[in-house]
């Protein structure tokens, strides 16, 4: 690959807050170079005309197999979809695009942003079909709805015990609703037809070239099955051009008995990086493990893992060198974490041993639990932005004045990364990063509700936090920093991100992504 050099830009190198240059010089996909533009030698440079240019966006906890077995699912979502009638023509529709005997799917649906104050139950969706099965997921991913022959076909009656960690949601009588709450969830996937290879090498490919065009040239994979690896590295080959982190579930890692990583796990643009668990649910689902009750409720939400588990899954990292993250929400399952590793020392060292992603409601003295310990907070403030009415309800002013305290996190932590989740939230771009960017440094929701706006950052830091800082938790040291040695990962922007008014910051658009030098998008 020849040489290139891109002069006359306004370069975020993502050293730190305020390295900027002008020009630049890409060697065989890599930086060889920066500077000024008066000392770039080449007679024919690219010409950036002034434009912003900052590193390719990694987000570090998405999941893009998700994002794409949904392309093609009705989107039962704002604003297409504000109530249950809308939701169940919307279904219709998907039922006539869907093959005979084929399950009819949704997702995106949230109780508090439909007129009818519920969410949607096997009686509604029966009104969809009898005669096929129908699942839709809520916006969060953790539970679920469906119809009569859904239950049927996943043998779901009134004497179906709930597993651990879920809820099959029942009536007075104790018959299923159809609602499925967190591990419920698992007895309906068992029941459906798995995708072929193809269809799912295929979807993968397409999912990179939609992350391209948000700016992301890495990403990690939050929900890894074993099989994913192999699946996304046939994906490379047709194409799929993104940097990949996988996470696998840890249990899975258990069902199938794996005890040891090999070398060719580890390395390579796609690799596995750690093994996850959940430690709780979802505010907006009032699963997420409290230490107090919701307001209104005895409930204090769900603990969906053992302390015996969450040592096992330690070790299993310890021993193949890779992380553990664990998906915890509320502050009791976020304080059970700090307590259940206090005596454990890291075992990695050129990055977090424990990542704690969403970190939603964190209290002050966690932040001094976790000193030394190298724990990395991975939150969403797509969350806050987007659930808006879910927060407000479900959180009492203490709680919500603790939720995703940005600017506490940045200041006091050392590894810290903004992700999406996408598309695990009532937003219909969830994947569109400078969403994310807006709601940080605005602390505004979509609605323009304050969402505690003491915990503001400036843009420098939140672009920091989706590259130079988001590469460090998830060890892809290879990239998300403009200086020579690092990949040529970067994107240009149509508007300054730096000095455009905070409010239209989700307005800026990614004029270009290169990987390695290529231009991509």
């Amino acid at each position: 690959m020849p040489s290139h050099y891109f002069v006359n830009g306004k370069i975020f190198t993502g050293k730190n807050e305020r390295d900027f240059v002008s020009a630049m010089k890409v060697t065989d996909g890599k930086i060889e170079w920066i500077g000024p533009s008066e000392q770039a030698d080449a007679p024919d440079p690219v010409d950036l005309q002034g434009k912003t240019v900052v590193p390719g966006f990694i987000d570090a906890h998405a999941h893009p197999r998700l994002l794409a077995d949904i392309a093609g699912q009705a989107a039962i979502t704002i604003p297409e979809v504000t109530n249950i009638e809308e939701a169940i023509a919307a279904l219709k529709k998907q039922a006539e695009k869907t093959p005979d005997g084929g399950w009819i799917e949704g997702w995106g649906w949230d109780e508090t942003k439909l007129l009818d104050g519920r969410p949607l139950n096997r009686f509604d969706l029966d009104r969809v079909s009898t005669e096929r099965p129908v699942h839709i997921m809520r916006s969060d991913f953790h539970s679920s709805a469906v119809n009569s022959k859904a239950l049927e076909l996943a043998g779901i009656d009134k004497s179906t015990a709930d597993p651990f960690g879920g809820e099959i949601q029942r009536d007075e009588n104790g018959d299923p609703t159809g609602i499925m709450i967190e591990n419920a969830n698992r007895l309906i996937e068992n029941a459906k037809p798995k995708k072929t290879e193809e269809e799912r090498i295929e979807g993968i490919v397409r999912t990179g070239r939609r992350l391209a065009r948000f700016g992301i040239t890495s990403v990690a994979e939050m929900m890894g099955r074993w099989n994913d690896l192999s699946l996304f590295r046939k994906a490379e080959k047709r194409g799929f051009k993104q940097r990949l982190v996988l996470y696998l579930l840890w249990e899975e890692v258990k069902e199938l008995g794996i005890r040891r990583l090999e070398e060719r796990d580890l390395t390579g643009r796609i690799r596995i990086g750690g093994v996850k668990l959940f430690m709780d649910g979802t505010i907006s689902g009032k699963t997420a493990w409290m230490k107090a009750p919701y307001p209104g409720t005895e409930e204090k939400g769900m603990r969906t893992c053992t302390k015996e588990e969450l040592l096992e899954a330690a070790e299993f990292a310890r021993r193949n060198g890779i992380q553990l993250a664990i998906h915890a929400m509320g502050d009791r399952a976020i304080e059970e974490i700090l307590r259940t590793f206090e005596p454990v020392k890291p075992w990695i060292d050129d990055g977090p041993s424990i990542r704690i992603e969403h970190a939603s409601i964190m209290r002050p003295e966690f932040f001094r639990k976790m000193d030394g310990k190298k724990i990395a907070l991975v939150p969403q403030i797509i969350f806050f932005f987007a659930e808006y009415e879910s927060y407000r309800n479900h959180l009492d002013g203490e709680r919500f004045s603790l939720a995703y305290p940005l600017r506490t996190m940045y200041e006091q932590n050392g590894y810290m990364a903004l992700s999406t989740d996408a598309p695990a939230t009532t937003w219909a771009e969830p994947d569109k990063i400078m969403t994310s960017i807006k709601a940080a440094v605005t602390r505004k929701a979509y609605n323009g509700q304050d969402i505690n706006r003491a915990e503001k950052i400036s843009p420098e830091q939140a672009v920091l936090l989706f590259t130079g800082k988001a590469k460090e938790v998830c060890r892809l040291h290879e990239t998300g920093r403009l200086l020579p040695g690092y990949e040529a990962d970067f994107i240009v922007l149509d508007e300054d991100i730096f000095t455009i008014d905070p409010d239209r910051l989700d307005r800026v658009k990614v004029a270009a992504t290169y990987i390695s030098g290529e231009k991509v998008c």
